[in-house]
C-alpha cells in the first residue's frame, strides 16, 4: 500500500486511517524510525501489551502484611507456602 502525506509543522505526519488499520495500530502505540539511504522507514516497534491474568482473591488477601522491606525473601517463601 502506497500514501502521499505532507509534513506538519514541528515534522509531523498524520499516517492515513487506511495504512493504520493494515497494521491495526492504535493511538500510542510505538514506531521505530530509520534513515535508510534517502528514505525514512517506520515500522511497529515490539512491545509487550497488558494481559489480563485470572487471579483468586483468597490467594492475594493471604499475601498481605506477609513482606517486609528489609526481610528474609526465602523466610518469606516459606511462610507463604505453608
Amino acid at each position: 500500500m502506497e500514501a502521499f502525506v505532507r509534513l506538519k509543522h514541528k515534522g509531523q505526519i498524520t499516517l492515513p486511517a487506511s495504512i493504520r488499520d493494515e497494521l491495526t495500530l492504535k493511538e500510542g502505540d510505538l514506531l521505530r524510525v530509520a534513515v535508510q539511504g534517502r528514505r525514512i522507514v517506520l515500522e511497529p516497534a515490539a512491545q509487550p501489551r497488558a494481559v489480563a491474568v485470572p487471579v483468586d482473591v483468597r490467594r492475594l488477601e493471604g499475601l498481605v502484611g506477609a513482606f517486609e522491606l528489609g526481610g528474609d525473601a526465602r523466610a518469606d517463601t516459606e511462610r507463604n507456602d505453608d
